[in-house]
């Protein structure tokens, strides 16, 4: 067998045939991830990996859209100019009240939709 490909991680195929990826979490833990084939499963490792290195949480089933949100914010407050950062805000603020209580899981496209129709 030869050498793996650069950022692949612990790869192997399982007996039953599906690929198994293990990644290292920064708290040191391991986290398994699964795939049909090892180009999906590469494809999923690099995917948690950009999660983890963005700070989107890996359990998003209980965060709310508010919650949410003000993470962004915080994430994107020393990479946009003063004025962007302030009228990210005010979106922010505007949502809140109608859509903020929202579970991220249940968020669709047309509550949304249906908001930003029936807002002033």
């Amino acid at each position: 067998m030869g050498r793996r490909r650069y950022g692949s991680g612990g790869i192997r195929q399982q007996p039953d045939g599906r690929w198994e990826g293990s990644l290292r979490l920064a708290d040191g833990s391991r986290r398994s991830l699964y795939g049909r084939n090892r180009d999906q499963l590469v494809a999923r490792l690099q995917e948690e990996r950009w999660r983890i290195a963005s700070g989107i949480p890996r359990k998003a089933n209980c965060l709310t859209l508010a919650e949410h949100l003000s993470e962004w914010l915080e994430l994107c407050r020393g990479r946009l100019r003063p004025k962007t950062f302030d009228s990210h805000a005010l979106s922010v603020r505007r949502v809140q009240p109608q859509l903020g209580r929202v579970p991220l899981v249940r968020l669709k496209w047309t509550a949304t939709c249906g908001w930003a129709g029936g807002r002033p």
